[in-house]
């Protein structure tokens, strides 16, 4: 459907009906398929409502353990294609995002934007991410990050000198 359109741009509405309107394979359809159509239609919906309840109920409990333990958490949450529902965001406790202004010169607004690019145009679905080459990535860079932390002293100490 979207091979001529640009990569992570989207249709507009008026677009999206007049397609339909000209695919002959969606004239006179059958009531099954109607309801099949309006079945993902809400599937896709309550899946956005979900993320962003489930995003609520994240900050509530960031802010809880912000509150009692002192910790800084920041979070960032985008969507992998153009035409998921939810919108990218981003949460920080206390005055955390103020690291990514002050000392990384970014602005929240503009790492997310970032993301959501990248997230985008990667082209990943939730059945990509389950590919074996995808998780072995995954894998080898979570040992990476293991090696570094747990070497990480080696290389701050001082050479020893016989």
């Amino acid at each position: 459907m979207s091979l001529d359109h640009p990569c992570g741009q989207k249709f507009q509405l008026k677009e999206l009906q007049e397609m339909v309107a000209n695919d002959q394979n969606m004239q006179n359809l059958d009531k099954d398929m109607k309801q099949k159509y309006l079945r993902e239609l809400k599937e896709s919906h309550n899946s956005s409502h979900d993320v962003q309840a489930t995003l609520k109920k994240i900050y509530g409990e960031l802010q809880a353990l912000a509150y009692r333990t002192g910790i800084y958490a920041c979070l960032f949450v985008t969507r992998s294609h153009v035409y998921d529902m939810h919108t990218a965001t981003w949460f920080g406790t206390d005055n955390i995002m103020d690291f990514w202004e002050d000392h990384m010169k970014l602005s929240p607004d503009y790492i997310i934007k970032q993301l959501e690019l990248w997230a985008c145009n990667e082209e990943k679905n939730i059945e990509a991410c389950d590919l074996l080459e995808n998780m072995q990535k995954q894998a080898k860079n979570g040992l990476d990050s293991g090696f570094v932390s747990i070497t990480k002293h080696l290389h701050q100490e001082k050479p020893i000198h016989l």
